[in-house]
C-alpha cells in the first residue's frame, strides 16, 4: 500500500521530520544534563576528599587546635590579590603539571573503552585485534635464534667459515642421531619379539579368566517392585521427588514393602555381587534386598527399561549422583554401558536383547560367585530369552533363579516367582 506525501502520518513530511529531530536534540540535551551532573557530584566529592586530607595535614603540622597562642604560627589563607583561597597549595601544583594531564586516568579510561568496544564488537580499525595491526608476530613466524643472545656482524670471510662450521656441526649431529636410532630400533625389535613368545592368544586369556570362576552358580534375576507412579499420576509433587525425570519413578509405599519382603527372601543366600538398573526404583530394591550383607550396588545402565519407554537421554542419574542418594551404590563401579554410551534401539521390548547380552556376558566373565540382578520387565524379559531362549514376562518384586553349570551353559530353576509376598495381586506383569 503507498501511503500519498501530502498525508499527515507519512514519516518523511516535514513536520514529521521536525518533530524527530527535536526530540532527538532534546533527548541529547537531557544526556548532556545528567553527563554534567555525574562531573559535578564527581568534582564535588573529590574536593571535599582534598579538603579532609587539608584539614589532616594542618592537623598534623600545627596541632589539633590553632588557638593555642605562641605555640602556633599563623598561617596565611589569602593569595597574592588578597582574596580567600584555601587551595591555593593545590592550584600551584596543578599549574605545575597544566598541559600535561592526568596520563594514568587517560590510559585506563583508554583501556576501558578498548574492552567494551571489544565486547561490543566494533572495530575501530581495520583488523582490529590482530597481529598485522599491533604489529606482533607469532612464536612460529619468528626465526629460532641459534644462541641465546644475538651474535655480531661478521665479514664475509667469517661468514663463511661460520656456514662450513655449522654444516659440519648439522652433519656430525645427522651421524649421532642415525646411530642413536638405529640402536632404539634393535632394542625395541628385540623386545618385541619377547613379548611375542610370551604374549597370550586372546582365546588363552578368556580360558585363564573362565577358569577362575567356579561352576555351578547362581544367577538370580529381580524385578523392581511397584512404582509410584503406577499408583500416582501427580507422584512428581511429592517429597522426595525432586530432580527425577519423568521416567524415573521412585517405589511406592507398597513397593517399599516388596522390597523388604523381598530382602527377607534372600537373608541366607549367598550373593557376591549386586548389579542393578540406575533408576531409582531398581537401585532402591536392591539397597534394600543387601542392606545387611556388606555389599554394594553395582549401578549398570546396560540393564536399564527398553529406551523407547525413556526419555532422551535416559532419565537415570549418574554413579556420582546416586551415591550420594543411596549409600550403598558402588561410587567405583565402571558400567558397562552409561546414560550416554548406550546403543540406538528400535521401538518394542524385545530391541533391547542385544544390549542386555551385551552386558550379561561381560559381567559372567568378570565377576565369580553368585550373582543378584535387579532390572525392568523389558531387560528381565531380554534375560530369560539370552539364558532359556524365550522371552518373558514377569511380574513386580518377583524372583526367578538361573544356575550356570557351566560356562555359556545355563538352567533355569523357576522364573516370577512371587511366593515371598504377602499381597499377590496386581504384580503388573505387562
Amino acid at each position: 500500500m503507498n501511503i500519498l506525501h501530502h498525508k499527515s502520518w507519512h514519516v518523511r513530511t516535514k513536520s514529521n521530520m521536525e518533530r524527530v529531530r527535536r526530540d532527538e536534540r532534546k533527548a541529547a540535551e537531557e544526556e548532556q544534563r545528567v553527563l554534567d551532573r555525574q562531573i559535578q557530584s564527581e568534582n564535588e566529592l573529590r574536593i571535599n576528599q582534598l579538603r579532609k586530607k587539608a584539614d589532616d595535614r594542618m592537623t598534623t603540622m600545627f596541632g589539633g587546635s590553632t588557638s593555642s597562642g605562641s605555640a602556633t604560627k599563623d598561617v596565611s589563607i589569602s593569595d597574592e590579590t588578597g582574596h580567600v583561597n584555601l587551595f591555593q597549595d593545590l592550584e600551584r601544583e596543578e599549574r605545575k603539571n597544566l598541559g600535561s594531564g592526568n596520563k594514568e586516568y587517560e590510559a585506563e579510561k583508554a583501556q576501558e573503552k578498548r574492552e567494551w568496544e571489544s565486547k561490543m564488537g566494533i572495530q575501530v580499525y581495520f583488523a582490529d585485534g590482530t597481529n598485522d595491526l599491533a604489529k606482533k608476530k607469532e612464536w612460529y613466524e619468528e626465526m629460532p635464534l641459534r644462541r641465546m643472545g644475538a651474535e655480531p656482524k661478521r665479514t664475509s670471510g667469517q661468514a663463511e667459515i661460520r656456514i662450513e662450521d655449522d654444516k659440519k656441526e648439522r652433519k656430525r649431529k645427522r651421524n649421532s642421531e642415525s646411530e642413536e636410532e638405529e640402536t632404539q630400533r634393535k632394542r625395541h625389535k628385540k623386545d618385541k619379539k619377547h613379548k611375542k613368545k610370551i604374549a597370550l592368544k586372546p582365546a588363552d586369556l578368556h580360558r585363564i579368566i573362565i577358569m577362575t570362576i567356579t561352576y555351578p552358580r547362581k544367577i538370580w534375576i529381580v524385578r523392581h517392585a511397584e512404582r509410584e507412579d503406577n499408583v500416582n499420576r501427580h507422584w512428581r509433587k511429592l517429597d522426595g521427588a525432586d530432580g527425577l525425570a519423568s521416567d524415573n519413578s521412585m517405589l511406592s509405599t507398597r513397593g517399599k514393602q516388596q522390597a523388604k519382603e523381598c530382602k527377607n527372601r534372600f537373608k541366607n543366600a549367598q550373593i557376591a555381587h549386586c548389579f542393578a538398573s540406575p533408576f531409582d526404583r531398581t537401585i532402591e530394591t536392591a539397597s534394600t534386598i543387601i542392606e545387611d550383607k556388606n555389599l554394594k550396588v553395582k549401578a549398570e545402565g546396560g540393564l536399564c527399561e527398553a529406551l523407547y519407554l525413556c526419555e532422551k537421554p535416559p532419565g537415570f542419574w549418574e554413579t556420582e549422583q546416586l551415591a550420594e542418594k543411596f549409600p550403598l551404590v558402588d561410587a567405583d563401579y565402571v558400567p558397562v554401558y552409561s546414560r550416554y554410551t548406550l546403543p540406538k534401539e528400535a521401538c518394542g521390548d524385545d530391541a533391547c536383547v542385544k544390549r542386555v547380552g551385551d552386558t550379561l556376558r561381560k559381567l559372567f566373565e568378570k565377576y565369580e560367585g553368585n550373582l543378584l540382578l535387579v532390572g525392568h520387565g523389558a531387560s528381565i524379559g531380554a534375560c530369560h530369552e539370552i539364558l532359556m531362549g524365550d522371552f518373558k514376562y514377569v511380574g513386580q518384586a518377583t524372583v526367578s533363579e538361573f544356575e550356570e553349570t557351566a560356562p555359556g551353559k545355563y538352567r533355569c530353576n523357576f522364573s516370577s516367582d512371587s511366593a515371598h509376598l504377602s499381597d499377590k495381586k496386581n504384580l503388573r506383569p505387562w
